[in-house]
């Protein structure tokens, strides 16, 4: 039955059902899993109406063609920090803290990919541009 509702939801909102899969990776030797959002529709959901990240968890907006990619904190319960990546893992820019429905921000150098960690990672692991993720 559960099929069935799948299928049907699918056909009534032309959406691809929110299901995303984990992926584990690490920071300044910190681990994490983070959810991949891999379609439009589950990069603009991200982190929306989520009360909670562990210290451990994360989001990776993953895109399959380089650009200036950027993110909008609308509908958020939670700060959160924002890592742009490159396609070899480094990161690119970073932005600390970016707080529920008020900030905005658009990476200055294309990047691949977005890393979202709870807020205070960047600054607890002291990461900095040019840091790599390493993924597993």
């Amino acid at each position: 039955m559960a099929g069935v509702i799948v299928v049907f939801g699918v056909l009534l909102t032309g959406q691809t059902p929110f299901y995303l899969t984990h992926q584990r990776l690490s920071v300044r030797g910190k681990d994490f899993t983070v959810e991949r959002a891999v379609t439009d529709w589950q990069r603009q959901r991200g982190l929306m109406y989520r009360s909670h990240l562990a210290p451990d968890r994360g989001m990776l907006l993953a895109y399959s063609t380089v650009g200036r990619y950027g993110i909008w904190m609308h509908n958020m319960r939670l700060s959160i920090d924002a890592l742009w990546i490159a396609a070899d893992g480094t990161i690119i820019d970073l932005v600390q803290g970016l707080r529920p429905e008020l900030d905005a921000h658009t990476s200055t150098v294309p990047a691949m990919g977005i890393l979202e960690l709870p807020a205070g990672t960047v600054e607890q692991l002291g990461i900095v541009v040019g840091d790599r993720v390493d993924w597993r």
